[in-house]
């Protein structure tokens, strides 16, 4: 082999391994900036340095909590559902015997909204006493005569 030929080389591999170490600082800067990423989503460790364990102990643990507050909530929603259909039910039988009542006893219904007569209604009496104030008397009915 001739001396350009081992230059080439030696360049070719110089240039391989410069591309790679450039390849290998972007990944590790991706990395390093995925894990403060990360650490800034948990709230424990959100602004705070931390080690990339920690980081990930940490985003472990947030996960686990985030899981079980969320089958707290659809338990609760499950619960709400459940009451929300009794509930639903309850309205719908009542509607029916209302209706059913409506339906057996019609006049009845119309004797709750007729007015009082007019011979039902007795007037009060006011008058002034000896001090001024004003007394109020009623006449007497007529089942006490």
């Amino acid at each position: 082999m001739s001396d350009y030929e081992d230059e080439r080389e030696d360049v070719d591999l110089m240039d391989r391994r410069a591309y790679h170490n450039a390849l290998e600082r972007k990944r590790r800067g991706q990395m390093k900036e995925s894990f403060n990423n990360l650490r800034d989503t948990i709230p424990q460790l959100a602004g705070e340095k931390a080690s990339r364990c920690q980081v990930l102990n940490s985003a472990t643990s947030y996960i686990e909590t985030l899981r079980a507050t969320t089958q707290e909530h659809r338990r609760d929603i499950d619960a709400i559902k459940k009451e929300n259909f009794a509930l639903e039910q309850q309205i719908k039988m009542l509607q029916m015997a209302n209706a059913e009542r409506a339906i057996a006893k019609p006049q009845r219904a119309a004797h709750y909204h007729a007015k009082p007569a007019a011979a039902a209604i007795q007037p009060v009496v006011i008058r002034i006493g000896w001090n001024g104030e004003p007394t109020t008397k009623l006449p007497r009915s007529t089942s006490e005569n």
